[in-house]
C-alpha cells in the first residue's frame, strides 16, 4: 500500500464531521419552506402539510448528525467544538 492509499485518522473525522451537499440542499430547502410559511401568513391545511414535511426532514438529518457522532466516538476520535 502506499502511502497516497493510506487515510490518515484526521482525513476520516472531517468526512464524518463535514455536512455533504446533498444535507445542505435539505438545510435550504426547509429554510426556503419556512419562510414561505412565514411570509403567507397564514394557516392552512397546506400550511400544516409544509410545515410536518420540513419537521420530518430536519428530524432525519438529526438521526444521521447523531449516528455521524456516535459512530466517531466508536472510533474514538476527537469531536471537536
Amino acid at each position: 500500500m502506499s502511502d497516497s492509499d493510506v487515510i490518515t485518522k484526521q482525513a476520516q473525522v472531517d468526512t464524518i464531521n463535514k455536512i455533504t451537499k446533498d444535507q445542505s440542499n435539505m438545510i435550504e430547502a426547509c429554510m426556503d419552506t419556512l419562510k414561505g410559511i412565514k411570509d403567507d401568513k397564514k394557516i392552512t391545511e397546506a400550511t400544516v402539510r409544509n410545515l410536518t414535511s420540513v419537521m420530518r426532514e430536519l428530524d432525519s438529518l438529526r438521526e444521521l448528525f447523531y449516528t455521524r457522532l456516535f459512530n466517531s466516538l466508536k472510533r474514538g476520535d476527537m469531536l471537536l467544538g
